[in-house]
């Protein structure tokens, strides 16, 4: 599954994008990016930003392949359920 949300006038965050681990390898999570993408393209975005904990290592090698740009680093801004505090990359994808 994956969701978009508008930010701003052209700019758009993937909220989430999820496999099932199961299917993941499978290119489905290739096929979800890529029908974002394009929706986002139709509603006449210009940018897509996507927030990734700095220790998911796995999520930040699948936007870096599906060619978002390291943006900014937003310094211990996640807090987990166990109060550890993590930073997030922003990764940026120009349309």
């Amino acid at each position: 599954c994956g969701t978009v949300q508008t930010l701003a006038p052209g700019v758009a965050e993937i909220k989430r994008v999820y496999v099932s681990p199961t299917a993941r390898g499978s290119g489905v999570g290739r096929a979800i990016m890529e029908q974002l993408i394009a929706d986002c393209r139709a509603m006449g975005g210009v940018a897509i930003l996507a927030k990734i904990t700095s220790d998911n290592t796995g999520g930040l090698a699948f936007y870096s392949r599906m060619g978002f740009a390291d943006w900014q680093v937003w310094p211990a801004d996640h807090v987990r359920a166990s109060g550890e505090v993590v930073d997030r990359i922003v990764k940026r994808f120009d349309l």
